[in-house]
């Protein structure tokens, strides 16, 4: 291949925004990548949109009412936000083992149909995992009405990597 063909490294450093390291990515116009197609047609697929006050109100404790008004975080430090990520981390890898377990005990020939559902259930897990860690670390709602912006793709990509 020649070096002119190549697409620049550019590495995630400070000030490197997530939109321009998916644009050296490739030459696709947004919506066309064949990534960013599966991340949003995954989002849509029963169980896989992570509802933010539910997760914290379960991760941290707190009520509704607190999450809702904007002060969930004014007592939580970098302590408590590493803890409850541990456990959500712990409890979606058991739980993508688990699944990942039971879609391999048919064998032989049932691997035509459970080796892409595994990779679809390992990607989904991922695609959930990624909304938690992003909402126990304080971020704001990806979804606004229900769609999800191009800033919380790349924030869900981010997580993701």
């Amino acid at each position: 291949m020649d070096n002119a063909d190549e697409k620049p490294y550019l590495p995630l450093t400070e000030g490197t925004e997530p939109a321009s390291v998916m644009a050296a990515a490739g030459d696709y116009e947004l919506g066309e990548n064949p990534f960013i197609t599966l991340l949003e047609k995954a989002i849509c697929l029963p169980g896989v949109k992570v509802n933010r006050t539910t997760l914290l109100m379960e991760a941290y404790k707190l009520s509704g009412t607190k999450i809702e008004s904007g002060n969930a975080f004014e007592k939580i430090d970098l302590e408590q936000m590493d803890k409850a990520a541990n456990s959500w981390i712990r409890k979606n890898v058991t739980a993508s083992s688990g699944t990942a377990f039971l879609l391999g005990i048919p064998g032989s020939i049932a691997m035509v149909a459970s080796i892409p559902a595994d990779i679809m259930q390992n990607f989904a897990f991922s695609l959930r995992l990624a909304q938690q860690l992003a909402y126990i670390y304080g971020f704001d709602d990806l979804f606004e009405d229900d769609e999800l912006s191009e800033q919380s793709r790349n924030t869900l990509i981010a997580f993701w990597e």
